[in-house]
């Protein structure tokens, strides 16, 4: 299983919800757009997850990046 890291990238239009991005390691970035709702976010990063298992055929818990997301692991 990869690990899975959620940040928020101000610079993102507001079209733009999320992004995710593979790093060389084999994890994965998550961006989301701190210009959204907290619900829009988080439908954001859910879509982002689907991308990484369907994409990448990567597991992910979600338990987790919902963990990462609210424990400091962002940047607001």
């Amino acid at each position: 299983m990869s690990d899975v890291f959620i940040k928020y990238l101000p610079e993102l239009p507001v079209t733009i919800p999320a992004m995710v991005c593979e790093t060389p390691e084999g994890d994965f970035q998550i961006y989301l757009n701190p210009a959204l709702s907290d619900e829009a976010q988080k439908t954001a990063c859910k879509h982002e997850i689907e991308h990484i298992e369907k994409d990448y055929g990567r597991p992910v818990n979600v338990a987790l990046c919902e963990f990462s997301r609210h424990s400091g692991g962002d940047e607001r």
